[in-house]
């Protein structure tokens, strides 16, 4: 009896966390087709503007023109573009709020909120590499194994956006800056240079950011003589004016130790929004496909 009693115990002490571990993720259809995968289920179509309650290691898919949204129980959120598959791998908030997605292609726009004060640990995992993030708005686009990474805004400047890509490397993208990341040759090749207007215009379906993007690139060079996390390459840019700057061809050499910056040929063969990003001078080769990463 006395056992029974302790097992009762644990059962209501525990059975609020666990409900609080897995919350409500909410998948929403905003326009166009958004379905969802449960375990080895087939897709099911959202009705317009419905909603479906997620578990962990579902999936959510948007068709072409088409525009979803997966709510977290914190009031992150997390947009998917038109052709994006993610796959919610997990979502808890048993001390702080943690969360792992999987972007296996197309666009997203993530905005990781703070709520009361305390922290959040979110990871994008790509085919390329892995997005840390915490109170931060900005967009991932994957288009097989090249990846694009932006920073709009952080709700703390020394918690910035750390990609880590699948060579080892680390990068601070801090508000204002730009990532993309180029399979070539079978080697990663990883630039970082501020916002620009035509930046943005590859995720332009996902709407306007709502952090001011502008001013965070025109502080900068400010911003980044912090130090934040020593010893992780950064490939500093060379500001000018606002929404003038030198492309990495014509910025100061690689810091040693960064892989050096993709040049795009000028027929570019890097499919969609990634070729009108890349803009530098000499040719690369096609990088080779890969394989999704497991669970697809």
């Amino acid at each position: 009896m006395l056992r029974f009693a302790s097992a009762l115990l644990v059962v209501f002490f525990w059975a609020p966390l666990l409900v609080q571990a897995d919350g409500d993720k909410q998948l929403q259809s905003v326009k166009g087709s958004v379905s969802y995968e449960h375990g080895h289920k087939s897709a099911r179509v959202l009705a317009s503007s419905a909603t479906i309650v997620l578990a962990d290691n579902d999936f959510a898919i948007t068709g072409d023109a088409s525009i979803g949204a997966v709510v977290l129980p914190e009031s992150s959120r997390v947009t998917l573009g038109s052709d994006t598959r993610v796959q919610m791998a997990f979502f808890n908030q048993i001390q702080n709020a943690n969360a792992k997605f999987i972007i296996y292609r197309g666009r997203t726009r993530f905005k990781i909120e703070h709520p009361n004060g305390k922290p959040a640990n979110y990871t994008f995992q790509t085919p390329t590499a892995q997005i840390a993030v915490r109170g931060t708005e900005g967009d991932i686009g994957v288009d097989g194994r090249n990846l694009v990474v932006s920073v709009y805004g952080l709700s703390d400047p020394n918690l910035p956006v750390v990609v880590t890509t699948e060579d080892g490397k680390k990068y601070v993208i801090k508000a204002g800056q730009q990532l993309i990341a180029n399979w070539v040759n079978g080697r990663i090749q990883t630039s970082v240079d501020t916002l620009t207007e035509q930046a943005l215009a590859q995720f332009a379906e996902l709407g306007a950011p709502v952090s001011n993007w502008a001013s965070a690139v025109a502080n900068l060079g400010q911003n980044l003589t912090g130090g934040i996390l020593p010893g992780i390459p950064i490939n500093l840019p060379s500001i000018g004016l606002f929404g003038h700057h030198r492309n990495n061809s014509q910025a100061s050499p690689t810091p040693k130790g960064s892989p050096t910056p993709c040049a795009t040929p000028k027929t570019s063969r890097v499919a969609g929004f990634l070729r009108k990003l890349a803009n530098a001078d000499s040719g690369c080769a096609s990088p080779s496909p890969s394989p999704s990463p497991s669970g697809a």
